[in-house]
């Protein structure tokens, strides 16, 4: 036999214990991890007398009058179980232990049960994670301990329950049981009372949880973000949208974000932007425009506390790399009041929230949430962990949000065969494949396929409306902009009007600007009537450099422009943007439509989307 300071007998030089015999050391701890679970899951069967699980049912049963509007069934049932036989009932729980340590020869084992044999009731502030624990420190003793990472908590919030010294590694490490309970940081009067009773000594383990029923209500908000959260909850029931999990997230931001607000309208009409971005407003269409008539406010200030507000919730998903109800609402208003927002961001990719806006739909989408506690869990407690795809489906779209996210064009193109071997049939993915492949005919393949199962997915319906505001339409309607865009530039003009009429129909609110690309397609086709019908519609303080270019094109293929008219132009478009000037001069090829632009009037990026706009057009190179 060989001896754990021996040679290793594979040749290496290594001393034995070093080498090879490591698996020996793994395949032991694994032996002893595994008859410690055995130990424990025994205790149900062989550790309570029939007259124990009569007492532990109606002592369930008291704890359920006092904490029914606090915890759900579930957490009340482990509570109140683990605190009869871990604390209030303890000599049952020893009794068993016992026993077991007589059937033990491993000194490592004994050594657990007998830490075991104590378990004791926590109070701990997390200080920090490190290698997959929560460092934590305990608020009666100030000891430090390791306490298994839960993506429920965060540094800065307190955990609370019952737990074991489990001396597996080393003596600060401990072993939890299933009911503890995480605090947010806003809950200070809870751990103080806690505090409080666990240092006068606990008697009944009631009294404890107790506090969590006498501090129940969430710190109360002042004056004007009580009168912003009653806007924002009258707007909700008014349109029957009945999920508590907007309302949690108003109150989190009115709570912890600063404000500098006169009016509390503005306020609410942001938030309820941003929880309508979110996908909270399902079937119910409402436009930013809707929303600031609604409470008669001015769109910019809605926009600041939209985007004050998204920044927040953002921030709290920073860490990251909703079955949302969708109510058979409609909104009865103007079909006019269904303008196009001012474009700040355009592209073939994704906008930069909509991956941490997915990934929080499916954490809804999978969480067994009843109660607007639960919710508040979710939203305050477990988004700072990555997420984990519940099938090959939600892995292959992840990869997809993280491929349009590479720093690298080789990492990006990595991501998106990986994600298209995961499934095949991902818009993504298939959005993705059609950026690698050189072969016209397959990037065509692809975008068709990724048309078409963006369309199954979002469930479409005959004259729906397929708006952007919801996350999980979002592929699809970028499918369509894509495959119209590259046929655009593979100049097949007459084919390329389809899918963008088929865009502006499903969401005429236009979040992409397909407008633009729309009209450009009916020049470029020659449907000159067609596209100067068309652009009387677009409102005319949107983007009036892209107006001037189509104008002017326009006016001169009818011949309306003529001599000092035509001179003016130059230097009107010196004005517009110069930059965009330099790009005519040059007379590249804009090549596809690019993946991200953001614009602004008159810098470099709205001149690239006009370029791209005008490029071919008869005419342009009078405008320098």
């Amino acid at each position: 036999m060989v001896g754990r300071n021996d040679p290793c007998p594979c040749g290496s030089g290594k001393k034995y214990k070093k080498c090879c015999g490591k698996e020996q050391v793994v395949d032991i701890q694994e032996i002893i991890n595994l008859e410690l679970e055995s130990i424990m899951e025994g205790f149900s069967e062989e550790g309570l007398e029939p007259a124990n699980y009569f007492e532990a049912e109606q002592l369930t049963r008291h704890w359920h009058k006092a904490l029914s509007g606090v915890f759900d069934k579930d957490m009340i049932e482990a509570v109140a179980y683990e605190a009869y036989v871990f604390y209030d009932r303890v000599d049952i729980w020893r009794k068993y232990i016992t026993r077991q340590k007589k059937h033990q020869k491993r000194q490592r084992i004994l050594d657990i049960l007998t830490s075991w044999e104590d378990p004791f009731y926590l109070l701990a502030k997390i200080q920090a994670v490190e290698d997959g624990n929560f460092i934590i420190r305990d608020e009666l003793t100030n000891d430090i301990y390791h306490f298994p990472l839960s993506t429920q908590a965060r540094p800065g919030e307190w955990l609370f329950g019952l737990v074991m010294r489990n001396p597996l590694e080393n003596e600060k490490e401990l072993q939890p049981t299933s009911g503890i309970l995480f605090i947010p940081h806003f809950q200070t009067v809870v751990v103080e009372s806690i505090k409080s009773k666990l240092e006068d000594g606990v008697h009944d383990s009631l009294e404890l949880y107790k506090v969590f029923a006498e501090h129940a209500q969430l710190p109360e908000l002042p004056a004007f973000g009580t009168d912003v959260l009653d806007l924002v909850e009258r707007f909700l029931t008014r349109h029957q949208l009945q999920s508590e999990l907007p309302k949690t997230m108003a109150y989190a931001f009115l709570t912890e974000v600063p404000l500098n607000a006169r009016k509390p309208e503005g306020v609410a009409a942001g938030i309820l932007q941003t929880i309508n971005t979110f996908g909270f407003f399902g079937n119910l269409y409402v436009s930013q425009k809707n929303l600031a008539e609604y409470f008669d406010t001015s769109v910019a200030s809605l926009t600041k506390y939209r985007d004050l507000m998204e920044n927040y919730l953002m921030d709290r998903m920073k860490d990251m790399p909703e079955h949302m109800q969708n109510p058979d609402v409609a909104m009865d208003v103007d079909p006019d009041m269904f303008m196009p927002q001012m474009l700040t961001t355009m592209g073939t990719d994704p906008r930069i929230t909509e991956s941490g806006m997915w990934q929080m739909v499916m954490r809804v989408q999978h969480s067994d949430a009843e109660s607007e506690i639960d919710l508040n869990q979710i939203v305050q407690q477990s988004m700072n962990s990555p997420y984990l795809p519940a099938d090959d489906r939600e892995a292959a779209q992840l990869l997809s949000y993280q491929a349009y996210d590479a720093v690298t064009e080789k990492e990006r193109q990595k991501l998106a065969k990986q994600a298209f071997k995961l499934d095949a049939e991902n818009t993504d993915a298939n959005l993705l494949m059609a950026e690698i492949t050189s072969d016209p005919a397959e990037k065509q393949k692809h975008y068709l396929k990724a048309i078409q199962s963006g369309q199954q997915k979002s469930e479409l319906e005959k004259d729906a409306d397929i708006t952007w505001d919801y996350v999980l339409h979002r592929p699809f309607l970028r499918a369509l902009f894509a495959y119209g865009a590259w046929l655009m530039s593979q100049k097949k003009y007459a084919e390329s009007i389809q899918p963008f009429e088929t865009l502006l129909e499903l969401n005429p609110n236009d979040q992409q600007g397909a407008r633009w690309l729309l009209a450009s397609t009916y020049i470029r086709a020659g449907k000159w009537s067609k596209a100067e019908d068309f652009m009387a519609e677009f409102p005319p303080e949107e983007y009036e450099a892209i107006d001037f270019y189509f104008d002017s094109i326009m006016d001169m293929h009818d011949g309306t422009l003529e001599g000092s008219e035509l001179e003016e132009l130059s230097i009107e478009a010196v004005i517009w943007n110069v930059d965009l000037l330099d790009l005519i001069e040059e007379d590249k090829n804009p090549g596809e439509f690019p993946r991200s632009l953001s614009l602004e009037s008159g810098n470099e990026d709205e001149a690239k989307l006009i370029y791209w706009l005008i490029y071919g057009m008869p005419g342009i190179k009078k405008f320098i």
